[in-house]
């Protein structure tokens, strides 16, 4: 361990950044999901590491977009699911967004679905 006395990197925090716009950049962060696992998905960690961040952000903004009330939106995010979760995992999620007041429950147990993602 060796000590650096130079800033390497800077953190801005405006209405602008990538945590404001939730939905903006998801599409880029799947695509680059999908590029990683072409060019090492042969690799056992690179491969377990993509399912596992695919789960982890579809579940992520499923439930944002549960939150916000953007049903059509969640579905959208959580019909990705299958390609990171197990098939019934993936339609688990699915089926809570489309049962009217299940944002709540969703919230709930979004902490315990972390868990198994």
């Amino acid at each position: 361990v060796r000590r650096i006395d130079e800033t390497l990197a800077i953190y801005r925090q405006h209405g602008g950044n990538v945590g404001e716009r939730y939905f903006s950049y998801s599409d880029n962060f799947i695509k680059t999901l999908e590029l990683a696992d072409r060019r090492y998905g042969d690799l056992p960690r690179v491969a377990g590491a993509v399912r596992k961040g695919g789960r982890r952000f579809l579940l992520g903004i499923t439930y944002r977009a549960m939150e916000l009330n953007e049903r059509t939106l969640a579905r959208s995010y959580a019909n990705q699911l299958s390609r990171y979760a197990p098939p019934g995992f993936a339609s688990a999620v699915l089926l809570l967004t489309w049962i009217p007041g299940l944002s709540a429950v969703f919230a709930a147990l979004k902490s315990r679905l972390k868990r198994y993602v």
